[in-house]
C-alpha cells in the first residue's frame, strides 16, 4: 500500500467517526492555525517519514485530535477522553484495515494556543505495510514512458481519418509533453 492510499483510507476512516466534525492532512500548526475551514472535533493526519526494505515499508504516522478548550477548561477531561477514544480506534483500524501497528506508542495530551485555544491528544506510531512499490529504477521508468508515448502516436495515427478533430487535440497534447511534433 502506498503513501497516497493510506492517508486517504485513514481519512474516510476518521470522517465516518461521530466524534469527529472534520479531517485535515499535513501539518498540524498550518491546519489548526492559518485555515478558517477547521471545524471542531478535528483530527489531523500527518505521515512524516517512510523506511523500506524489500518486504515492507514502515510510515511514522502522527494522528491528533484537537477540540476547542472552554475558557474555564471545563471540558478538558471530556476532550482527554474522547481523544483517547478517537485515536485509539483510527490506530485499531489501521492494525486490521491496513498493515501491521506497532503497539507501543503513547497517547500525548495537550493544552495549545492555536488560531484557538485548543486540547486533545496526540500519538504517532508505526505502520508496517507490504513493500508493493517494487525495484523500479529511472531506466524503467524511461522506458515505460517512452512506450506511452509511442503508443499515443500511434493512436493518433490511427485517428487521422476517423476523428480529425480529436487527433488533433492529441497531437496538441503530445506537443506539450515531449516537444514532438506529428504531422
Amino acid at each position: 500500500m502506498k503513501f497516497q492510499q493510506i492517508l486517504n483510507r485513514i481519512k474516510a476512516y476518521a470522517q465516518e467517526n461521530p466524534l469527529v466534525h472534520s479531517v485535515s492532512l499535513g501539518d498540524i500548526y498550518e491546519n489548526l492555525n492559518g485555515k478558517m475551514d477547521i471545524i471542531y472535533s478535528n483530527v489531523n493526519i500527518d505521515i512524516s517519514s517512510s523506511t523500506r526494505n524489500d518486504n515492507m515499508i514502515r510510515y511514522q504516522v502522527y494522528l491528533y485530535y484537537t477540540d476547542r478548550l472552554l475558557e474555564n477548561k471545563s471540558n478538558w477531561e471530556n476532550i482527554k477522553d474522547t481523544a483517547e477514544t478517537v485515536l485509539h480506534s483510527i490506530i485499531n483500524y489501521a492494525s486490521e484495515a491496513l498493515g501491521d501497528v506497532d503497539d507501543n506508542y503513547t497517547i500525548t495530551y495537550f493544552e495549545q494556543q492555536f488560531a484557538d485555544y485548543c486540547a486533545g491528544g496526540w500519538v504517532n506510531f508505526i505502520l508496517e505495510v507490504p513493500n508493493e512499490i517494487g525495484h523500479c529504477t529511472m531506466d524503467d521508468y524511461i522506458t515505460a514512458e517512452n512506450e506511452l508515448y509511442q503508443r499515443l502516436i500511434d493512436y493518433i495515427n490511427e485517428l487521422q481519418d476517423e476523428n480529425v478533430e480529436l487527433a488533433k487535440l492529441l497531437k496538441e497534447i503530445l506537443y506539450k509533453l515531449t516537444g514532438e511534433v506529428i504531422q
